[in-house]
């Protein structure tokens, strides 16, 4: 990457009209390392506004790369990149970025798809998400949830300098 601030937008993911902007703006205090956007779906259901209005709240349980998470390149080099994981190196990059500045959550929302909650379930899904996280945070690794959450996932590929 040769920009200064990079994006990392989920291929089902719409950024907000302005996002450029507002991403900017955020960046104009040198304290923020990177931040996010809180989230809305691509369909109505009252457990899904709910999920949605959880995302304006920055924690582990409301923050994820599905929200297109935006850095500044130092910050994203210093916080060692992605780890090369088949799932959660989102949690796991947020949580290094949050070592080295701050993490700030913009007030727009992006939109992103919400096929996976209509397709197993919009609550089963929630707990399926909630589960995975906590057993994550309580040290199972991220190789073994992922064969537990999308058994049918392609494995991730190793990069090689």
């Amino acid at each position: 990457a040769q920009a200064d601030v990079l994006l990392f937008l989920h291929a089902d993911t719409r950024l907000p009209v302005g996002a450029c902007g507002m991403i900017r703006a955020a960046l104009t205090n040198p304290a923020v390392a990177g931040g996010c956007f809180k989230l809305s779906f691509d369909a109505k259901h009252p457990l899904l506004s709910l999920y949605a209005s959880m995302s304006a709240f920055d924690s582990v349980f409301t923050t994820f790369g599905d929200q297109a998470y935006f850095v500044r390149l130092q910050a994203f080099r210093d916080a060692g990149e992605f780890p090369v994981w088949p799932f959660l190196e989102d949690v796991e990059f947020r949580r290094r970025l949050k070592r080295g500045g701050r993490f700030v959550k913009l007030d727009a929302a992006v939109t992103t798809s919400a096929r996976r909650f209509r397709a197993g379930g919009i609550l089963r899904q929630q707990v399926k998400n909630t589960f995975v996280l906590c057993a994550f945070l309580a040290g199972v690794a991220p190789e073994r949830l992922a064969r537990w959450y999308a058994p049918h996932r392609a494995p991730v590929q190793r990069r090689h300098p």
